[in-house]
């Protein structure tokens, strides 16, 4: 089965790559998320998968 398309799924693909096949601290990820765009989703869900995202990355 397969993932739901979200925001928040879609980010998630993106830090597990910026990690495990680009290489990136968690700071330089962080910075990633910051200035991450998809233009497939709405600017409300992007700001909610961007704070979840390095809410969960600080903790």
């Amino acid at each position: 089965m397969s993932e739901e398309l979200t925001a928040k799924n879609s980010l998630k693909k993106n830090i597990n790559f910026w990690f495990n096949e680009c290489g990136l601290s968690k700071s330089e990820v962080i910075n990633e998320v910051i200035n991450w765009k998809n233009f497939a989703y709405t600017l409300k869900e992007l700001e909610e998968a961007k704070n979840e995202a390095i809410r969960e990355l600080r903790s």
